[in-house]
């Protein structure tokens, strides 16, 4: 739809985590436990990979996603973004759940889930994790310049609040204190 609500347009009939390529042209999603990648016009949507939560490269070449792993544990992976190469990144041998994965528009990744907390880990160096907030299971993105990272963060069923911080998880700021649910955060685009 257009920025102020006309004109919308049905692309799929079921989808769930949208997310466009940098360049504006595919679009990925999940439907049915898997990732499909369609053209911007809802045309040729193609499945991928299993899995779920996509998020493209700023290259537009890779895709980054959540999957079970062999003991149903979600873990986060990397596909080339026609399907082929896909690699496991985490593996917390069923310990407990990585989710939510956003590339950055550099060369890093953000994820929830690493004992409990959100993470970024180097595209280059996957083995390089590091957690950045402790006990903040979250949907997070990056800001434009990848400075920043916007998250949702539940403290109870009733209230959910949205904050930002810098990318190494300082200088944190709570952008909507209160009761409430807010939640699903993304950055406006340069």
């Amino acid at each position: 739809m257009n920025a102020d609500g006309s004109n919308p347009i049905r692309l799929t009939n079921a989808g769930l985590d949208p997310s466009w390529s940098p360049d504006g042209r595919k679009i990925a999603f999940t439907r049915d436990g898997s990732i499909y990648v369609m053209n911007a016009d809802g045309s040729n949507p193609t499945g991928i990979n299993r899995g779920y939560e996509p998020s493209w490269s700023s290259d537009g070449k890779r895709i980054v996603f959540t999957a079970e792993d062999v003991f149903g544990t979600p873990e986060i992976f990397v596909t080339n973004a026609d399907g082929s190469n896909p690699t496991q990144l985490t593996d917390n041998l069923g310990l407990w759940d990585d989710f939510e994965p956003a590339w950055s528009p550099g060369r890093k990744i953000a994820f929830s889930g690493k004992e409990g907390g959100i993470s970024v880990m180097s595209v280059d160096l996957w083995s390089d994790v590091h957690v950045i907030a402790p006990g903040m299971w979250a949907k997070v993105a990056w800001s434009p310049d990848g400075a920043k990272i916007v998250f949702d963060h539940a403290e109870c069923a009733e209230c959910q609040d949205i904050g930002v911080m810098n990318e190494d998880g300082s200088g944190l700021v709570w952008l909507t204190p209160g009761l409430g649910r807010d939640f699903s955060p993304t950055w406006r685009p340069r």
